[in-house]
Protein backbone atom coordinates (compact mmCIF):
# COMPACT_ATOMS: atom_id res chain seq x y z
CA UNK A 1 0.00 0.00 0.00
CA UNK A 2 1.23 3.31 -0.32
CA UNK A 3 1.97 5.79 2.07
CA UNK A 4 -1.23 8.06 1.06
CA UNK A 5 -3.63 4.84 2.15
CA UNK A 6 -1.83 4.28 5.44
CA UNK A 7 -1.96 8.37 6.39
CA UNK A 8 -5.73 7.84 5.72
CA UNK A 9 -6.11 4.60 8.18
CA UNK A 10 -4.01 5.77 10.88
CA UNK A 11 -6.34 9.49 10.70
CA UNK A 12 -9.29 7.80 10.84
CA UNK A 13 -8.05 5.25 13.57
CA UNK A 14 -7.19 8.35 15.24
CA UNK A 15 -10.62 10.19 14.63
CA UNK A 16 -12.68 7.21 16.01
CA UNK A 17 -10.62 6.80 19.44
CA UNK A 18 -11.19 10.86 19.83
CA UNK A 19 -14.55 10.34 19.47
CA UNK A 20 -15.35 7.00 21.37
CA UNK A 21 -13.25 9.32 24.08
CA UNK A 22 -15.38 11.84 23.71
CA UNK A 23 -19.01 10.17 23.85
CA UNK A 24 -17.37 8.80 27.27
CA UNK A 25 -16.69 11.62 28.74
CA UNK A 26 -19.72 13.30 27.51
CA UNK A 27 -21.77 10.65 28.78
CA UNK A 28 -20.29 9.02 31.97
CA UNK A 29 -17.57 11.08 33.05
CA UNK A 30 -19.15 14.82 33.20
CA UNK A 31 -20.37 16.25 35.41
CA UNK A 32 -23.54 18.49 34.98
CA UNK A 33 -25.20 19.14 38.34
CA UNK A 34 -25.50 22.18 40.21
CA UNK A 35 -22.72 23.16 42.05
CA UNK A 36 -22.49 23.85 46.08
CA UNK A 37 -24.74 26.03 47.57
CA UNK A 38 -26.91 26.19 44.47
CA UNK A 39 -30.74 26.20 44.65
CA UNK A 40 -31.94 22.95 44.06
CA UNK A 41 -35.45 20.73 44.27
CA UNK A 42 -34.02 17.15 43.74
CA UNK A 43 -30.73 14.98 44.52
CA UNK A 44 -30.70 14.81 40.46
CA UNK A 45 -30.32 18.37 39.57
CA UNK A 46 -26.94 18.28 42.26
CA UNK A 47 -23.50 17.38 41.06
CA UNK A 48 -21.70 14.29 41.73
CA UNK A 49 -21.24 14.38 45.65
CA UNK A 50 -23.68 16.67 46.86
CA UNK A 51 -26.71 16.29 47.65
CA UNK A 52 -30.50 18.46 47.85
CA UNK A 53 -30.63 19.51 51.41
CA UNK A 54 -33.82 20.30 53.77
CA UNK A 55 -33.29 23.97 52.86
CA UNK A 56 -33.54 22.81 49.23
CA UNK A 57 -29.64 23.79 47.86
CA UNK A 58 -27.07 21.34 46.78
CA UNK A 59 -24.84 20.05 49.93
CA UNK A 60 -21.50 18.09 49.98
CA UNK A 61 -22.44 14.69 51.18
CA UNK A 62 -25.18 11.83 50.36
CA UNK A 63 -28.27 13.08 52.55
CA UNK A 64 -29.80 11.19 55.60
CA UNK A 65 -32.58 9.52 54.45
CA UNK A 66 -35.84 9.16 56.61
CA UNK A 67 -35.30 7.32 60.01
CA UNK A 68 -31.48 8.08 60.07
CA UNK A 69 -29.96 9.77 63.00
CA UNK A 70 -28.99 13.53 62.63
CA UNK A 71 -28.30 16.73 64.59
CA UNK A 72 -29.25 19.42 61.84
CA UNK A 73 -31.93 19.39 59.54
CA UNK A 74 -29.13 20.26 56.83
CA UNK A 75 -27.84 16.69 57.21
CA UNK A 76 -31.33 15.64 56.19
CA UNK A 77 -31.98 15.27 51.95
CA UNK A 78 -34.94 18.21 50.62
CA UNK A 79 -38.64 16.79 52.17
CA UNK A 80 -36.90 16.20 55.42
CA UNK A 81 -35.95 17.96 58.90
CA UNK A 82 -34.38 17.07 61.51
CA UNK A 83 -36.53 16.24 64.60
CA UNK A 84 -35.68 14.65 67.82
CA UNK A 85 -32.63 13.80 66.64
CA UNK A 86 -33.74 11.85 63.45
CA UNK A 87 -34.65 12.92 59.35
CA UNK A 88 -38.13 12.68 59.49
CA UNK A 89 -40.76 14.53 57.11
CA UNK A 90 -41.75 17.84 56.89
CA UNK A 91 -44.59 17.66 54.68
CA UNK A 92 -48.37 17.33 56.32
CA UNK A 93 -51.16 16.24 53.85
CA UNK A 94 -53.07 19.29 54.38
CA UNK A 95 -50.45 22.21 53.46
CA UNK A 96 -47.45 23.08 51.65
CA UNK A 97 -43.62 22.46 52.73
CA UNK A 98 -42.87 25.31 54.94
CA UNK A 99 -40.03 26.63 52.48
CA UNK A 100 -42.84 27.00 49.88
CA UNK A 101 -43.64 30.78 49.58
CA UNK A 102 -44.49 30.74 45.41
CA UNK A 103 -45.11 27.84 43.41
CA UNK A 104 -41.41 28.82 42.14
CA UNK A 105 -39.79 28.06 46.07
CA UNK A 106 -41.92 24.85 45.92
CA UNK A 107 -40.04 21.57 45.26
CA UNK A 108 -40.81 19.21 42.25
CA UNK A 109 -44.64 18.00 41.93
CA UNK A 110 -45.98 20.93 44.48
CA UNK A 111 -48.02 24.24 44.10
CA UNK A 112 -48.26 26.79 46.12
CA UNK A 113 -51.94 27.05 47.47
CA UNK A 114 -53.21 23.94 45.52
CA UNK A 115 -53.66 21.14 48.22
CA UNK A 116 -54.80 17.77 47.44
Amino acid sequence: MSGWVWFLIILIVIIIIAVIAWVIWYFGIRDTGKTAGEKCANNKECAKKLFCDSSGVCTAGTGKTSGEVCTTAKECLIGLTCTSGRCTSVFTPLGPPPQCITTSDCPSGFIYGLHL
